[in-house]
């Protein structure tokens, strides 16, 4: 929420776009964290609004911890 909500935001206020670029992307197969770029194949990712959920759910997948 931190990244869609307006400086000083009080009351109703319009929440502020998420683009593609503001993401990252995790593999669906190997669980790899990469940035979005022109040779990842988007059948095979799923878009995560941070990197620190992309790493949340590398743990969760792959029962890794740190």
């Amino acid at each position: 929420m931190k990244n869609r909500l307006p400086d000083g935001a009080m009351g109703y206020k319009s929440l502020l776009p998420l683009t593609e670029s503001m993401g990252t992307v995790a593999n669906i197969y190997s669980h790899e964290i990469t940035e979005l770029s022109d040779n990842v194949r988007r059948e095979d990712t799923a878009w995560m609004v941070s990197k620190k959920l992309a790493k949340a759910w590398q743990v969760f997948v792959t029962k890794e911890r740190d």
